[in-house]
């Protein structure tokens, strides 16, 4: 487990979002609301992208970085059990606004792709 708070100076290097919403991916291909919907919290290093928060399970070995975000590219970081990626978090850190729009894909249960949203700060 990565914690943030035990290094100096890593807060102002990571983003902590905010989940507002959640969506699933239907059998018909169509991107529709669900009925469990909880708000919850994460922090994700903007340097590493190494994420925490009870908002991902216990299965998640390590983060890997796909992309450093940046003024032109988004923040790209996947969370990894076994070698193969379970979650993608994709926030879009070249957004001029403070709050920073971002999406994370959960593909822990085969079969099933839920899909959060929401703002980092």
């Amino acid at each position: 487990m990565f914690l943030f708070g035990s290094y100096p100076g890593v807060a102002a290097d990571a983003y902590s979002c905010e989940v507002t919403a959640t969506y699933y991916l239907s059998d018909d291909g169509a991107i529709r609301p669900s009925n469990t919907h909880q708000k919850s919290r994460f922090m994700i290093d903007r340097n590493n992208g190494n994420a925490v928060g009870t908002f991902f399970n216990k299965y998640v070995e390590g983060w890997k970085l796909v992309q450093r975000g940046s003024r032109a590219t988004s923040l790209v970081s996947e969370g990894v059990f076994m070698g193969k990626p379970i979650y993608r978090i994709v926030v879009y850190s070249f957004n001029d606004t403070r709050q920073k729009p971002f999406v994370v894909e959960d593909h822990v249960n085969a079969g099933f792709i839920q899909i959060f949203s929401g703002l980092c700060d």
